[in-house]
């Protein structure tokens, strides 16, 4: 009826502890409950799998067999308990208080090791286990269990929370501590969870927390949530903080400190609530504070302000890298960025980005970009780019005494801009991240994209900016591409020099008056085909074939100027050719020297009125009779193939060679054929010749013989010299030849003075540009109430507008005054009863 013991001196358990030492019927006098008390005595091999297992263990470790320990004639020990239930029931109790006891002990911090408990006997972590174990298995219902470790938790925790809040320490040095606590209590826990590693797996209610987790969530409420703890942490590390940013960015003594407090709270999942959102508002808080001091101290000095600004920003981006997980990198950055730039921002868009354009800083515009654009004020610094530059082309194209420079500040300034705007203005968008998320090698690759906002407002800065000065920045551009196609690449590549050509194109896209341009571009390619001035004829068909195709069709007329040159030369090979024949023929003696052809030799060039710019002189100069003579027969050629056509002369775009003997030698002069016409004079009349004397004899216009006079007398190359001297040409002027004259080289150029446009040109150009305005005016208007029959002046004007605009946007006062003059003509009249309300006439 009982269970006998074993002796005391045996060996046969000693590698457990005794199970039993007696029971009495029905009762239980003494036992150790720390072996299920429902094993069963061994009787056969395997009848306690527990035992026999770890009996085998040892046994094969020993090199036996575990069978060869049960012999015959061996006694066996049999059980046989007569109240069950009794016996679990007082076993569990003494387990469970077992495990109480190692609890209170193990999660009892000491307050100091002086103060440290010597630890109960019989509390080895293997009877802990066991005992774990032997509840499980016995109680019906192990919650007990649950809440007992559950009650010593609190206890436990509750104790230090009030040893935290007993210590002396402030603010930081509070920090060291709490590690300290947590340290312990996380190491506590990770023992706890292990030893009764059985509840959490097979006995834990469905609605219960694991040991680790219970725990974690029981320190949480109780030290992190709790107003005073939480305060006592945000002392500490706002402490810790500030003094690292007033100190230049120093590392604190405690820094390590506050790294261990960290990993902490991202153990207890604590980070964000604890540590991350009172660092922000408190960093948003210093920054703030700071950022009103910096504007305070440099309000004169943005620039400045940015400066410090980002190198702020950069510092708390350094410290967070080096202190925080990696997702809280540009949370602060960000928090440092607002409360620096949320007050400032248009005091720095408006002050800084100006000088910072001026400086061409392209790295601090980027940054501060890139900093606005987070603080979602990007918008500031666009409109402020945007005056910068409205205000800069202003500034050049209004600049009259640099009208010469115009064009080449123009493009200098765009190229500056567009680069601004592609790689300053730039949004990056994260691409991936390589490395662990928590690692603070970890690198963040991003993508850029140039805002288009930006290329945008370029173009409308520049528009904006060319309309302040009607007319010119066109005429300028015109003027600009014709210098460049007369001088030629030089140096450049073929590439490069059409680059350059194409950005001028560019800058004529801006201008509202693309007639302006397209009537002095067409000009000059005129004179610079009459003249032979055009430095490759590859290039200028190559413009003039994009300006057809992507600006304007009416600069097809361009081509017909180099087929009316190729139908000129051909005309003049076949004269030629025509004068040889003569030549051949068989000749009166009388006649010889009418038809000798040893003298000065003519080109002649023969061109479509509708094709070229200029319109037939109503005055010319008289040739020399020669020159005349060859006219002539020209024109009696010409006749013979073109009987209906009408030839008319313009001597002023013709040219001419002439050799000068000087007494330093001979020189061949390129010269205009006005330009020989006059030296031609000095032939016959060697001495000297009044202003009067030369007008008489040449009959050349009187503007036109002032010009002529002072290229020859009063330019570089005095090839003529006058009394008294002086740069203006006087009725009273007295000239003669200077056969004084030097130059280096035998050919000398000073046909220069057709290419360059006078003032009186230019007035002359602009009438026939009104002219021509006038007149798309008129059809327009005609056009729109020819469809309309009846519109108001309001209706009339914006349908004109959209009419015209890609050739010139009209003034208002100019649409008025053209449907006035229409109403003086009858194509319109103005409604009997509505003022502004016109009326087609059919």
């Amino acid at each position: 009826d009982c269970l006998l013991g074993l002796p005391e001196t045996s060996d046969a358990f000693s590698t457990h502890p005794k199970i039993l030492t007696a029971f009495k019927n029905k009762g239980v006098e003494k036992f150790s409950p720390q072996t299920h008390p429902r094993k069963a005595p061994r009787l056969t091999r395997d009848a306690d799998s527990a035992s026999a297992s770890r009996s085998r263990v040892a046994a094969s470790s020993a090199g036996r067999n575990v069978d060869d320990d049960i012999r015959e004639g061996d006694d066996v020990i049999m059980a046989e308990a007569t109240d069950e239930d009794a016996i679990v029931s007082v076993y569990s109790s003494e387990c469970i208080s077992l495990v109480t006891r190692f609890l209170r002990y193990y999660l009892t911090k000491p307050r100091s090791a002086a103060a440290a408990l010597p630890p109960p006997p019989n509390l080895s972590f293997e009877n802990i286990f066991t005992a774990c174990r032997t509840i499980v298995s016995t109680m019906k219902d192990p919650i007990d269990l649950y809440d007992q470790v559950r009650m010593q938790f609190e206890r436990c925790i509750g104790e230090l929370a009030q040893d935290l809040d007993d210590r002396k320490e402030k603010g930081v040095q509070w920090i060291r501590p709490f590690n300290e606590t947590c340290d312990w209590f996380e190491g506590r826990v990770e023992m706890v969870q292990k030893l009764f590693a059985y509840l959490d797996h097979t006995s834990r209610g469905k609605d219960q927390k694991d040991l680790k987790a219970l725990a974690y969530e029981l320190f949480a409420d109780r030290i992190f949530r709790t107003p005073r703890m939480f305060s006592r942490l945000s002392a500490g590390i706002e402490e810790w903080s500030q003094w690292e940013r007033e100190n230049g960015g120093l590392a604190h003594d405690l820094r390590p400190e506050i790294k261990s407090l960290i990993a902490h709270l991202r153990t207890h999942s604590m980070y964000f609530p604890a540590f991350e959102s009172p660092f922000l508002k408190m960093t948003a808080s210093y920054y703030a504070d700071e950022s009103a001091r910096l504007m305070k101290a440099l309000k004169s000095d943005p620039v400045g302000f940015m400066k410090l600004c980002l190198e702020r920003v950069k510092q708390e981006v350094d410290r967070a890298k080096v202190m925080f997980v990696e997702d809280s990198w540009e949370k602060v950055k960000a928090a440092c960025e607002i409360a620096l730039f949320e007050s400032s921002h248009s005091w720095v868009a408006i002050d800084a980005l100006p000088k910072l354009m001026d400086d061409e800083d392209l790295e601090k515009l980027g940054e501060i970009y890139t900093a606005f654009t987070r603080v979602k004020c990007a918008d500031e610094i666009l409109r402020s780019f945007k005056h910068y530059v409205h205000s800069t082309v202003v500034l050049i194209v209004t600049d009259l005494p640099r009208d010469g420079e115009m064009v080449e500040r123009l493009l200098k300034f765009k190229a500056f801009a567009e680069k601004a705007a592609t790689t300053a203005f730039v949004d990056y968008i994260p691409l991936s991240t390589t490395g662990a998320s928590t690692s603070n090698n970890a690198i963040q690759q991003y993508k850029g994209t140039p805002n288009v906002q930006y290329n945008h407002a370029i173009r409308d800065a520049f528009q904006s900016g060319f309309s302040k000065r009607r007319n010119k920045p066109a005429e300028v551009i015109a003027k600009y591409l014709d210098r460049a196609m007369r001088k030629g690449q030089q140096n450049a590549t073929d590439t490069e020099f059409m680059s350059l050509l194409e950005r001028v194109l560019q800058l004529y896209r801006f201008t509202d008056d693309k007639d302006v341009f397209r009537t002095y571009f067409m000009r000059a390619l005129a004179k610079r085909l009459l003249l032979s001035r055009s430095a490759n004829d590859a290039f200028e068909i190559a413009i003039l074939k994009k300006l057809t195709d992507e600006y304007d069709p009416d600069f097809a007329k361009g081509e017909a100027m180099f087929k009316d040159m190729a139908l000129s030369r051909d005309l003049v090979t076949a004269y030629r050719e025509s004068m040889e024949k003569r030549s051949l023929a068989p000749r009166d003696k009388g006649k010889q020297k009418a038809r000798s052809d040893d003298g000065p030799k003519a080109t002649f060039m023969v061109l479509q009125a509708s094709s070229w710019p200029f319109a037939p002189k109503g005055e010319d100069a008289d040739l020399p009779p020669y020159m005349l003579e060859q006219l002539s027969s020209f024109t009696e050629f010409y006749k013979k193939k073109h009987a209906n056509r009408v030839l008319s002369w313009d001597h002023s775009l013709g040219n001419a060679s002439v050799i000068g003997n000087f007494k330093g030698g001979k020189k061949e002069l390129l010269v205009s054929l006005y330009q020989a016409i006059i030296l031609l004079q000095f032939n016959e009349n060697f001495g000297t010749m009044g202003y009067n004397e030369i007008k008489t004899a040449t009959r050349m216009p009187d503007m036109d013989l002032r010009r002529t006079l002072q290229s020859l007398a009063c330019g570089k190359q005095k090839v003529l010299k006058k009394k008294p001297t002086g740069p203006d040409i006087n009725e009273s002027d007295i000239f003669y030849f200077n056969e004084d004259y030097t130059n280096p080289r035998y050919q000398v150029r000073i046909d220069s003075i057709q290419v360059k446009e006078t003032p009186e040109e230019n007035k002359r150009t602009e009438a026939y540009i009104e002219a021509d305005r006038k007149q798309e005016l008129d059809a327009a208007i005609v056009r729109i109430m020819k469809a309309k029959k009846k519109l108001a002046f309001e209706q009339i004007k914006s349908e004109v507008i959209v009419a015209v605009k890609k050739r010139f946007v009209p003034e208002i006062k100019h649409i008025k005054q053209r449907v006035d003059c229409l109403v003086e003509s009858e194509y319109l009249r103005r409604d009997e009863d509505v003022k502004d309300l016109f009326v087609y006439l059919a």
